[in-house]
Order: structure tokens, then C-alpha cells, then sequence
């Protein structure tokens, strides 16, 4: 894959869950307007080449996202210092998995291997338009931190959804997202080690 190709990757993945989700929806009513729901939708990003920031919504702030990321490390401090010591103490190769508080994210799953960390999260429900693109930005930067913390670096980060979904409304501006001209973003990079 050229370079390119590489740091699009993430925004690609985005827009392949926004076209999965117009193409494949069930309708659904609720009581304050209509929406269509894609099911057991799964998105993965390749942590080693680039943090998953898209450039198809305003531009990310990285400060709330590492905010937003500290509050939910911050929120679960107790059960992600037992994850942290399951991942440290245990001989690399087993999934250790621990239940958060979260409006949204249920379950980190932590998977170490060769030096590096690969977190899996199981996320309840994501509006497409909005919310998606956030939790994309902010457990990207806590699976970095989370990695840092254990003494790894992060790798494979995948978020597992049960449910993601967008008020018919607002179809059109879904719909906008996969064309517009994908540009590359600036690379952010992290290291888990200060030079």
C-alpha cells in the first residue's frame, strides 16, 4: 500500500461503515423521529500507522479527545488498574477482558503479543453522523495511553458495535461524506516512550 493509501486508511474504514450502514439499514421508529440501524457492525485500525482522526468531519480536536479520554480511564481507574495488572503479570498471549462504565463502550478486551497491545472494544449504540467519528478519536487515544501504561505499544485497535445507526434526516448528509474528495490528514503520531 503506498503511503497515501496508509494514513487514508482510517477515514476509508469510517466511510465503509457509513456506506455499509445506507446500504444494508433496518428502519426503525423512535419516539422523537425515524432512523435506520445497521447491526453487529465491526471497524478496525491499524494503530502501528496512524490514530484514527477523520478529515471527513470538522477537524478533531486533539486536546478534548485526550480529555475525553483521561475522564474515561479516570472513570474506570479501579477496573483498568486490575486490566493493567492481568496484561503485565501474565505471560503474553492470553485476552483479558474487563467490564467499564460508559455511556457507550461496555467491554475492553487487552491482547498482548510480541511487545505490542491490541485492544478490542464492545460499544452498545453510536449515532453514524456524530458519535462514531468521537469514539473513534477518543478510544484511539486511550488504547494508546492504556498500551503506554502496561509498557506497550498499541497496535490493532477494534471496536465492535452492536448497533450503529443515524435519523433518516439526516441520510443526505451521510450520503455527502462518501463524496466528498478524501484528502490525507496530518499524521499525529505517538510514542509510548519520550525521546
Amino acid at each position: 500500500m503506498d503511503e497515501v493509501h496508509e494514513t487514508l486508511h482510517n477515514e476509508l474504514n469510517y466511510l465503509a461503515m457509513v456506506n455499509s450502514l445506507l446500504e444494508n439499514h433496518v428502519g426503525r421508529q423512535h419516539e422523537e423521529c425515524e432512523t435506520v440501524a445497521g447491526l453487529g457492525v465491526q471497524v478496525g485500525f491499524d494503530m502501528g500507522k496512524s490514530f484514527p482522526s477523520l478529515t471527513s468531519k470538522e477537524g478533531t480536536d486533539i486536546a478534548l479527545v485526550a480529555k475525553s479520554a483521561l475522564a474515561f480511564m479516570k472513570a474506570n481507574k479501579k477496573t483498568l488498574t486490575d486490566l493493567r495488572k492481568l496484561v503485565t503479570d501474565q505471560p503474553e498471549g492470553l485476552d483479558h477482558f474487563a467490564q467499564v462504565k460508559h455511556d457507550q463502550v461496555r467491554y475492553v478486551q487487552a491482547f498482548p503479543r510480541n511487545g505490542d497491545l491490541d485492544i478490542n472494544l464492545h460499544i452498545a449504540s453510536a449515532e453514524m453522523i456524530d458519535e462514531v467519528p468521537q469514539l473513534m478519536a477518543e478510544m484511539g487515544m486511550f488504547a494508546f495511553m492504556f498500551a503506554a501504561s502496561c509498557g506497550y505499544m498499541a497496535q490493532n485497535l477494534s471496536m465492535q458495535f452492536a448497533t450503529v445507526w443515524a435519523r433518516k434526516d439526516r441520510l443526505d448528509e451521510a450520503k455527502t461524506l462518501l463524496n466528498q474528495q478524501v484528502t490525507p490528514p496530518a499524521v499525529i503520531s505517538l510514542s509510548a516512550t519520550a525521546k
